[in-house]
């Protein structure tokens, strides 16, 4: 079995459960199998409580480590779009601390 490029986890945790996640998840894996990318290089996963419930949706993806808070069925396009395609970080779902982070210059 070949390493996947990017692994995403979606919350699945009570909170990010009734925000809809599973429909989150849901999108990721049919817009990646659109792009032909789902299984063969990038995997989405369910994941439990990251602890972070009220930032739901959160939305974490390896081997970066991202974490994105607050998503929402029309942020997977550009979390896809940016983040999986590009290999930029979607800089307005970044977790607030990441954000922080960013400003002192710790992250590229």
């Amino acid at each position: 079995m070949e390493a996947y490029s990017r692994h995403i986890f979606v919350c699945q945790g009570n909170d990010c459960f009734q925000k809809g996640s599973e429909e989150i998840r849901a999108e990721f894996r049919k817009q990646l199998m659109e792009r032909k990318l789902f299984n063969c290089d990038v995997k989405v996963n369910k994941s439990g409580c990251f602890d972070q419930c009220k930032y739901g949706v959160n939305v974490v993806i390896y081997p970066e480590g991202t974490w994105y808070c607050n998503v929402e069925l029309g942020s997977v396009k550009k979390i896809i779009d940016k983040h999986i395609v590009e290999g930029e970080v979607v800089t307005n779902l970044l977790h607030f601390q990441l954000q922080q982070t960013m400003k002192r210059g710790n992250i590229s």
